[in-house]
Protein backbone atom coordinates (compact mmCIF):
# COMPACT_ATOMS: atom_id res chain seq x y z
CA UNK A 1 0.00 0.00 0.00
CA UNK A 2 0.99 3.64 -0.41
CA UNK A 3 -0.20 6.66 1.60
CA UNK A 4 -0.22 9.93 -0.34
CA UNK A 5 -1.64 13.20 0.81
CA UNK A 6 -3.57 11.48 3.56
CA UNK A 7 -4.92 8.77 1.30
CA UNK A 8 -3.80 5.15 1.31
CA UNK A 9 -3.72 3.35 -1.98
CA UNK A 10 -3.40 -0.37 -2.34
CA UNK A 11 -3.69 -0.80 -6.09
CA UNK A 12 -1.70 0.41 -9.03
CA UNK A 13 -3.15 3.42 -10.81
CA UNK A 14 -3.02 7.21 -11.53
CA UNK A 15 -4.25 9.37 -8.74
CA UNK A 16 -4.60 13.23 -8.65
CA UNK A 17 -4.36 15.64 -5.87
CA UNK A 18 -5.51 19.31 -6.21
CA UNK A 19 -4.28 22.01 -3.98
CA UNK A 20 -3.77 25.82 -4.31
CA UNK A 21 -0.50 26.90 -5.64
CA UNK A 22 1.32 30.00 -4.53
CA UNK A 23 -0.16 31.97 -7.41
CA UNK A 24 -3.61 31.28 -6.12
CA UNK A 25 -4.43 28.84 -8.88
CA UNK A 26 -4.96 25.11 -8.58
CA UNK A 27 -1.98 22.91 -8.41
CA UNK A 28 -2.95 19.48 -9.68
CA UNK A 29 -0.53 16.66 -9.02
CA UNK A 30 -1.03 13.34 -10.69
CA UNK A 31 0.38 10.24 -8.93
CA UNK A 32 1.28 7.35 -11.17
CA UNK A 33 1.34 4.57 -8.59
CA UNK A 34 2.63 1.09 -9.10
CA UNK A 35 1.88 -1.21 -6.21
CA UNK A 36 4.24 -4.18 -5.90
CA UNK A 37 3.05 -6.80 -3.50
CA UNK A 38 4.99 -8.46 -0.76
CA UNK A 39 5.89 -11.98 -1.86
CA UNK A 40 4.96 -14.92 0.32
CA UNK A 41 6.40 -18.37 0.07
CA UNK A 42 6.24 -21.48 2.15
CA UNK A 43 8.60 -24.35 2.67
CA UNK A 44 7.79 -27.64 4.30
CA UNK A 45 10.83 -29.48 5.56
CA UNK A 46 11.32 -32.65 7.55
CA UNK A 47 14.80 -32.97 8.99
CA UNK A 48 16.65 -35.12 11.47
CA UNK A 49 17.80 -33.67 14.78
CA UNK A 50 18.34 -30.11 13.43
CA UNK A 51 17.87 -27.95 10.34
CA UNK A 52 19.88 -24.93 9.31
CA UNK A 53 17.85 -22.35 7.33
CA UNK A 54 19.00 -18.92 6.34
CA UNK A 55 21.81 -18.96 8.85
CA UNK A 56 19.71 -20.21 11.73
CA UNK A 57 19.78 -23.72 13.14
CA UNK A 58 16.52 -25.13 14.45
CA UNK A 59 16.26 -28.22 16.65
CA UNK A 60 12.52 -28.28 17.25
CA UNK A 61 9.53 -28.63 14.98
CA UNK A 62 7.58 -25.43 14.28
CA UNK A 63 6.89 -22.62 11.83
CA UNK A 64 9.61 -20.11 11.21
CA UNK A 65 9.66 -17.00 8.89
CA UNK A 66 12.41 -15.29 7.03
CA UNK A 67 11.97 -11.83 5.47
CA UNK A 68 14.14 -10.45 2.70
CA UNK A 69 13.73 -8.00 -0.18
CA UNK A 70 12.42 -9.35 -3.42
CA UNK A 71 13.51 -8.17 -6.83
CA UNK A 72 10.55 -5.79 -6.91
CA UNK A 73 11.91 -4.08 -3.81
CA UNK A 74 9.20 -5.42 -1.52
CA UNK A 75 9.44 -7.96 1.23
CA UNK A 76 9.73 -11.58 0.40
CA UNK A 77 8.40 -13.51 3.38
CA UNK A 78 9.11 -17.20 3.46
CA UNK A 79 7.43 -19.40 6.06
CA UNK A 80 9.18 -22.61 6.99
CA UNK A 81 7.00 -25.47 8.20
CA UNK A 82 9.59 -27.54 9.96
CA UNK A 83 9.26 -31.04 11.34
CA UNK A 84 12.25 -32.23 13.32
CA UNK A 85 12.56 -35.97 13.74
CA UNK A 86 15.21 -37.28 16.03
CA UNK A 87 17.87 -39.89 15.61
CA UNK A 88 16.86 -42.94 17.59
CA UNK A 89 19.34 -44.46 19.98
CA UNK A 90 19.18 -47.91 21.47
CA UNK A 91 21.49 -50.14 23.43
CA UNK A 92 21.90 -53.86 23.65
CA UNK A 93 23.83 -55.67 26.35
CA UNK A 94 24.88 -59.13 25.29
CA UNK A 95 27.08 -61.81 26.81
CA UNK A 96 28.05 -64.53 24.35
CA UNK A 97 30.41 -67.47 24.13
CA UNK A 98 33.43 -67.28 21.78
CA UNK A 99 31.72 -65.10 19.15
CA UNK A 100 28.54 -63.16 18.44
CA UNK A 101 26.98 -62.37 15.08
CA UNK A 102 25.11 -59.06 15.01
CA UNK A 103 23.71 -57.36 11.96
CA UNK A 104 25.81 -59.45 9.62
CA UNK A 105 29.08 -58.99 11.50
CA UNK A 106 30.75 -61.58 13.72
CA UNK A 107 32.60 -60.32 16.77
CA UNK A 108 35.02 -62.41 18.83
CA UNK A 109 36.18 -59.78 21.31
CA UNK A 110 34.40 -57.91 24.05
CA UNK A 111 33.72 -54.24 23.31
CA UNK A 112 31.17 -51.66 22.17
CA UNK A 113 29.95 -51.79 18.61
CA UNK A 114 27.44 -49.58 16.78
CA UNK A 115 25.07 -50.25 13.95
CA UNK A 116 23.29 -47.47 12.07
CA UNK A 117 20.14 -47.97 10.05
CA UNK A 118 17.14 -45.85 9.02
CA UNK A 119 14.25 -45.69 11.43
CA UNK A 120 10.63 -45.41 10.36
CA UNK A 121 10.83 -41.61 10.79
CA UNK A 122 13.54 -41.47 8.16
CA UNK A 123 16.31 -40.65 10.59
CA UNK A 124 19.20 -42.69 11.80
CA UNK A 125 18.59 -45.48 14.26
CA UNK A 126 21.86 -46.00 16.08
CA UNK A 127 22.11 -49.15 18.17
CA UNK A 128 25.09 -49.62 20.49
CA UNK A 129 26.03 -53.15 21.38
CA UNK A 130 27.78 -53.65 24.72
CA UNK A 131 29.31 -57.04 24.08
CA UNK A 132 31.02 -59.35 26.55
CA UNK A 133 32.69 -62.38 24.98
CA UNK A 134 33.36 -65.28 27.31
CA UNK A 135 35.40 -68.14 25.96
CA UNK A 136 34.85 -71.85 25.97
CA UNK A 137 37.12 -73.45 28.54
CA UNK A 138 39.23 -76.43 27.53
CA UNK A 139 40.89 -78.93 29.84
CA UNK A 140 42.61 -82.28 29.46
CA UNK A 141 42.96 -85.31 31.68
CA UNK A 142 45.35 -88.21 31.15
CA UNK A 143 44.35 -91.42 32.92
CA UNK A 144 45.65 -94.98 32.92
CA UNK A 145 43.18 -97.48 34.37
CA UNK A 146 42.71 -101.22 34.66
CA UNK A 147 39.94 -102.93 32.66
CA UNK A 148 37.50 -99.98 32.79
CA UNK A 149 37.19 -96.36 33.87
CA UNK A 150 34.08 -94.51 34.99
CA UNK A 151 34.13 -90.82 34.05
CA UNK A 152 31.27 -88.38 34.26
CA UNK A 153 28.66 -91.11 34.41
CA UNK A 154 30.08 -93.16 31.55
CA UNK A 155 32.13 -96.35 31.85
CA UNK A 156 34.84 -96.88 29.23
CA UNK A 157 36.53 -100.21 28.56
CA UNK A 158 38.75 -99.25 25.62
CA UNK A 159 41.65 -96.84 25.30
CA UNK A 160 40.92 -93.63 23.43
CA UNK A 161 40.09 -89.95 23.67
CA UNK A 162 36.72 -89.00 25.10
CA UNK A 163 35.16 -85.57 25.64
CA UNK A 164 32.71 -84.28 28.19
CA UNK A 165 30.96 -80.94 27.82
CA UNK A 166 29.49 -79.05 30.74
CA UNK A 167 28.77 -75.42 31.54
CA UNK A 168 31.51 -73.36 33.15
CA UNK A 169 30.98 -70.56 35.65
CA UNK A 170 31.06 -68.00 32.81
CA UNK A 171 28.06 -69.67 31.18
CA UNK A 172 30.05 -71.10 28.28
CA UNK A 173 30.99 -74.65 27.49
CA UNK A 174 33.69 -76.35 29.49
CA UNK A 175 35.08 -79.11 27.27
CA UNK A 176 37.25 -81.71 28.95
CA UNK A 177 39.19 -84.22 26.88
CA UNK A 178 40.10 -87.52 28.52
CA UNK A 179 43.19 -89.28 27.17
CA UNK A 180 42.46 -92.79 28.44
CA UNK A 181 44.71 -95.83 28.44
CA UNK A 182 43.01 -99.07 29.49
CA UNK A 183 45.31 -101.85 30.60
CA UNK A 184 43.73 -105.26 31.03
CA UNK A 185 43.95 -107.52 34.05
CA UNK A 186 46.07 -110.50 33.14
CA UNK A 187 44.72 -113.98 33.80
CA UNK A 188 46.72 -117.19 33.94
CA UNK A 189 46.06 -120.77 35.00
CA UNK A 190 48.21 -123.47 36.47
CA UNK A 191 47.28 -127.12 36.78
CA UNK A 192 49.25 -129.03 39.40
CA UNK A 193 49.04 -132.51 40.87
CA UNK A 194 50.96 -132.91 44.12
CA UNK A 195 51.37 -135.40 46.91
CA UNK A 196 50.04 -134.58 50.39
CA UNK A 197 50.64 -130.80 50.17
CA UNK A 198 51.63 -128.06 47.72
CA UNK A 199 53.21 -124.72 48.54
CA UNK A 200 52.27 -121.94 46.11
CA UNK A 201 53.03 -118.25 46.53
CA UNK A 202 53.79 -118.66 50.20
CA UNK A 203 50.69 -120.71 51.02
CA UNK A 204 50.60 -124.47 51.67
CA UNK A 205 47.52 -126.33 50.46
CA UNK A 206 46.61 -129.85 51.59
CA UNK A 207 43.31 -130.26 49.75
CA UNK A 208 42.40 -130.37 46.11
CA UNK A 209 40.64 -127.29 44.77
CA UNK A 210 40.98 -124.04 42.86
CA UNK A 211 43.01 -121.27 44.43
CA UNK A 212 43.77 -117.77 43.15
CA UNK A 213 46.71 -115.47 43.66
CA UNK A 214 46.60 -111.79 42.75
CA UNK A 215 49.64 -109.63 42.20
CA UNK A 216 50.46 -106.48 40.24
CA UNK A 217 52.09 -106.70 36.82
CA UNK A 218 54.25 -104.12 35.04
CA UNK A 219 51.23 -102.28 33.60
CA UNK A 220 49.96 -101.59 37.12
CA UNK A 221 46.97 -103.93 36.85
CA UNK A 222 46.13 -107.17 38.57
CA UNK A 223 47.62 -110.43 37.46
CA UNK A 224 45.25 -113.16 38.64
CA UNK A 225 46.58 -116.69 38.52
CA UNK A 226 44.21 -119.61 39.16
CA UNK A 227 45.70 -122.83 40.48
CA UNK A 228 43.81 -126.03 39.66
CA UNK A 229 45.25 -128.27 42.36
CA UNK A 230 44.87 -132.01 42.79
CA UNK A 231 46.27 -133.39 46.05
CA UNK A 232 46.98 -137.11 46.10
CA UNK A 233 47.93 -138.64 49.43
CA UNK A 234 50.91 -140.82 50.24
CA UNK A 235 50.09 -144.33 51.54
CA UNK A 236 51.34 -146.33 54.44
CA UNK A 237 52.11 -149.51 52.55
CA UNK A 238 52.09 -153.16 53.54
CA UNK A 239 53.85 -154.17 56.73
CA UNK A 240 55.68 -157.49 56.46
CA UNK A 241 56.94 -159.69 59.25
CA UNK A 242 59.76 -162.14 58.53
CA UNK A 243 61.88 -164.48 60.62
CA UNK A 244 65.10 -166.06 59.40
CA UNK A 245 67.79 -168.11 61.01
CA UNK A 246 71.10 -166.88 62.10
CA UNK A 247 73.55 -166.76 59.28
CA UNK A 248 70.84 -166.40 56.66
CA UNK A 249 69.90 -163.29 54.67
CA UNK A 250 66.51 -161.95 53.71
CA UNK A 251 65.93 -160.26 50.37
CA UNK A 252 63.16 -157.62 50.32
CA UNK A 253 62.49 -155.16 47.52
CA UNK A 254 65.91 -155.82 46.06
CA UNK A 255 67.81 -155.36 49.32
CA UNK A 256 69.41 -158.07 51.45
CA UNK A 257 69.03 -157.91 55.20
CA UNK A 258 70.91 -160.05 57.78
CA UNK A 259 70.04 -158.40 61.12
CA UNK A 260 66.92 -158.09 63.18
CA UNK A 261 65.23 -154.72 62.75
CA UNK A 262 62.57 -152.60 61.03
CA UNK A 263 63.25 -151.59 57.48
CA UNK A 264 61.23 -149.32 55.24
CA UNK A 265 61.21 -148.63 51.57
CA UNK A 266 59.40 -145.88 49.72
CA UNK A 267 57.54 -146.94 46.62
CA UNK A 268 55.25 -145.06 44.26
CA UNK A 269 51.54 -145.81 44.31
CA UNK A 270 49.12 -145.60 41.40
CA UNK A 271 48.54 -141.88 42.12
CA UNK A 272 52.24 -141.18 41.82
CA UNK A 273 52.74 -140.60 45.54
CA UNK A 274 54.83 -142.39 48.11
CA UNK A 275 53.78 -145.81 49.38
CA UNK A 276 55.91 -146.72 52.40
CA UNK A 277 56.31 -150.46 53.10
CA UNK A 278 57.79 -151.68 56.43
CA UNK A 279 59.63 -154.91 57.08
CA UNK A 280 59.85 -156.26 60.63
CA UNK A 281 62.71 -158.77 60.41
CA UNK A 282 63.63 -161.19 63.19
CA UNK A 283 66.89 -163.19 63.07
CA UNK A 284 66.62 -166.40 65.11
CA UNK A 285 69.58 -167.33 67.40
CA UNK A 286 72.45 -169.45 66.10
CA UNK A 287 71.51 -173.17 65.64
CA UNK A 288 72.20 -175.68 68.49
CA UNK A 289 74.03 -178.77 67.32
CA UNK A 290 73.50 -182.08 69.10
CA UNK A 291 74.82 -185.46 68.24
CA UNK A 292 73.04 -188.71 68.73
CA UNK A 293 74.75 -192.02 68.34
CA UNK A 294 72.49 -194.99 67.65
CA UNK A 295 73.53 -198.57 67.22
CA UNK A 296 70.97 -201.00 65.95
CA UNK A 297 70.95 -204.46 64.50
CA UNK A 298 70.29 -205.03 60.84
CA UNK A 299 67.08 -206.70 61.78
CA UNK A 300 65.88 -203.33 63.13
CA UNK A 301 66.04 -201.63 59.77
CA UNK A 302 64.55 -199.45 58.57
CA UNK A 303 65.26 -196.87 61.25
CA UNK A 304 63.09 -193.77 61.66
CA UNK A 305 64.62 -190.59 63.11
CA UNK A 306 62.92 -187.28 63.34
CA UNK A 307 60.41 -188.34 60.76
CA UNK A 308 62.97 -189.62 58.29
CA UNK A 309 63.57 -193.29 57.46
CA UNK A 310 67.07 -194.66 57.09
CA UNK A 311 68.14 -198.08 55.65
CA UNK A 312 71.92 -198.05 56.06
CA UNK A 313 74.63 -197.11 58.45
CA UNK A 314 75.70 -193.51 58.07
CA UNK A 315 75.77 -189.94 59.41
CA UNK A 316 72.59 -188.00 58.99
CA UNK A 317 71.68 -184.46 59.98
CA UNK A 318 68.44 -182.72 60.50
Amino acid sequence: SYTWNGQTYATTGAYTYTTTAANGCDSIVTLHLTINETKYAEESVTACDSYTWNGETYTQSGEYTYTTTAANGCDSIVTLHLIINYTQYAEEVVTACDSYTWNGETYSKSGEYTYTTIASNGCDSIVTLHLTINHTQYAEETVTACDSYAWNGETYTASGEYTYTTTAANGCDSIITLHLTINATKYAEETVTACDAYTWNGETYTESGEYTYTTTVANGCDSIVTLHLTINNSEIGVTEYATICYGETYTWNGQMYAATGEYSVTLTNAAGCDSIATLHLTIMPEAVTTTESVVIGSDELPYTWRGNTYLATGRYTD
